[in-house]
């Protein structure tokens, strides 16, 4: 059943990137480029503020098993939404630096957006495990130099047969001129991955996009 699920899903994806133009970020009705929606309904609430900091700079994730594992999370970035996005970009924050021995990436991939790349992920541990992963960026509105919000998908696009699926969505909007919100979802069913593994990457994520955003180095990770 799962099986059958999942082949429907492959099935139903081009149709999907193709027709599916609008999605909610929090309170907000958003119409997104082709292929940049989020990939579902956010579950994560957002970091409680206070009167005199009402976006602190926190991230809330949750995460669980249905027909694949899943998390999900939203917080604020105290930096403006051109700089959290350039650190959306940035390799080392989008490799899983705990799991991935060696990577590598093309620029340019050429498939329609404002940002495409691809990285190549090897993990060396008894055997050698390597896949790809595309990453999409886009502005939704705004422009390149002055965004007001933006969106992302990343999913991998080729390799090894460990992982069935794995796709990850990404917004981030203006609320103020030094406060970005983002949500991020990830969708993984491969081999040996538990719920902790998803919402730890995506705690990673969000720590890496704040030291970059804030000019400071990024954590360094031991590779599990």
């Amino acid at each position: 059943m799962r099986e059958a699920h999942l082949a429907a899903l492959r099935l139903a994806w081009p149709l999907a990137v193709a027709t599916a133009l609008c999605g909610c970020w929090g309170n907000k009705e958003m119409e997104f480029p082709p292929g940049l929606e989020p990939l579902e309904t956010n579950r994560a609430p957002w970091p409680e503020g206070t009167d005199s900091d009402p976006y602190p700079e926190e991230l809330e994730v949750v995460g669980g098993e249905e027909d694949w594992i899943w998390g999900h999370s939203r917080g604020y970035v105290h930096a403006s939404l051109a700089t959290t996005w350039e650190a959306m970009r940035d390799l080392e924050v989008d490799v899983d630096r705990r799991r991935v021995d060696e990577y590598s990436w093309d620029w340019d991939v050429p498939q329609g957006y404002d940002y495409t790349y691809r990285i190549h992920l090897l993990v060396d541990d008894i055997v050698t495990v390597e896949w790809d992963v595309d990453w999409n960026h886009g502005v939704v509105t705004g422009t390149l130099d002055e965004p007001e919000a933006v969106a992302v998908r990343f999913f991998k696009s080729d390799g090894t047969s460990f992982i069935d699926m794995l796709a990850g969505s990404i917004a981030a909007y203006k609320l103020e001129d030094e406060v970005t919100a983002i949500e991020m979802i990830e969708q993984l069913d491969a081999a040996a991955t538990s719920v902790e593994d998803v919402t730890q990457f995506l705690e990673d994520f969000y720590v890496d996009v704040v030291a970059y955003s804030h000019g400071e180095p990024l954590p360094e990770y031991p590779v599990d």
